[in-house]
């Protein structure tokens, strides 16, 4: 009711999302005009050492976008690439003395495209192997590509969100307000408006999750990708 009272008098002029205009644009080209790929470097305040590997996720319809929100696809290829158990990326890297750290996640998340990134902290050494901790990269996602993500890593994220869902801290009032707002424009309906955020939902009308994680898989390719580094 406060709502209604407040903003009724605002006329509503059909206009068109603004951000549909530029559904299915690659707003971070990989590409140089020279047909190269490119590599951003820059030079931080503080002393650090990074490299951060992004694939733009693009939108192409309403649909893809809703899909996105609720499956979080994402969620899984995360969980696989930032992993730092035997066998990892990361121990790989790590018992080379390449890097110190990984974090694998998404960095930007907007109407018409995610930007999913993985970021290694990089040690001296491994500043002066930049291809070869790419080429790792690759070869774990390749290998995630031909033999696909195991059964229990679905389960295990499953759970791990319902654990964080059920024993959340309290937040404010006003912070809940807000990130609510944030769904509701996103898309989440009533019954997903509270756990939206952190529950892992089926895609539904007959498709797997399974199904949609290989299909966001199958877009993390070196053309596909920008490279940066902080030194």
């Amino acid at each position: 009711a406060w709502a209604v009272e407040t903003f009724s008098d605002i006329a509503n002029r059909g206009a068109e999302n603004p951000s549909l205009a530029w559904r299915g644009m690659n707003p971070f080209p990989p590409l140089t005009r020279n047909g190269d790929l490119q590599l951003i470097k820059a030079v931080p305040v503080t002393e650090k050492r990074s490299l951060t590997v992004s694939w733009p996720i693009l939108f192409e319809s309403e649909d893809a976008r809703i899909l996105w929100v609720e499956s979080k696809p994402y969620i899984y290829v995360a969980y696989v690439l930032g992993h730092e158990g035997p066998g990892s990326v990361y121990s790989i890297l790590k018992r080379r003395g390449m890097i110190d750290g990984v974090l694998a996640g998404i960095s930007r998340d907007d109407d018409n495209f995610a930007m999913l990134r993985v970021s290694f902290g990089l040690t001296a050494e491994g500043l002066g192997h930049l291809d070869e901790i790419v080429e790792t990269l690759y070869a774990a996602i390749q290998s995630i590509r031909q033999k696909g993500i195991p059964d229990y890593i679905f389960e295990e994220c499953r759970d791990m969100r319902e654990v964080r869902w059920r024993f959340q801290s309290k937040e404010p009032s006003l912070d809940i307000a807000l990130a609510m707002v944030e769904l509701i424009q996103r898309g989440y309906g009533p019954d997903s408006l509270a756990s939206g955020r952190f529950l892992l939902a089926d895609p539904g009308e007959g498709r797997s999750i399974r199904a949609v994680v290989d299909a966001l898989i199958v877009q993390l390719t070196p053309q596909r990708s920008q490279y940066t580094t902080l030194s």
